[in-house]
């Protein structure tokens, strides 16, 4: 019985199956590449784009950006979960502008109260 079993799989009991091979783009590595993590995560949902009105098409194209634009520091996290790179890539850029406006507001109240004629200069 169990040489039928061992010849219909053609390997032995004792012998692993072999391993089906991660997409060709890993280049023989077990986990593909940050940058390949999310290309693929953001085709994705490149569907939830389609769905946004316009203005916030322009909020979602520059937050996939910052994802592309952090890929090389993510690609330190070898996380078997896949979007883990990608979203922390989104938060460190949203926590980056935060303290960038939080910054130049703090700037703006030590300069003082703004006079109508700061308002007109923008």
């Amino acid at each position: 019985m169990t040489e039928l079993l061992c010849n219909q799989f053609q390997h032995s009991p004792t012998t692993p199956a072999p391993l089906k091979p991660y997409p060709s783009k890993s280049m023989g590595r077990t986990i593909p590449s940050c940058r390949i993590v999310i290309d693929e995560e953001l085709a994705k949902i490149a569907r939830f784009k389609q769905f946004l009105r316009a203005e916030d098409r322009v909020v979602f194209d520059d937050l996939t950006t910052q994802c592309r634009l952090y890929s090389s520091s993510a690609g330190v996290l070898a996380s078997s979960i896949r979007e883990v790179p990608l979203l922390l890539s989104m938060v460190f850029a949203q926590h980056k502008k935060l303290m960038e406006l939080e910054k130049r507001i703090k700037e703006v109240h030590s300069e003082g109260p703004l006079k109508d004629k700061d308002y007109l200069s923008c």
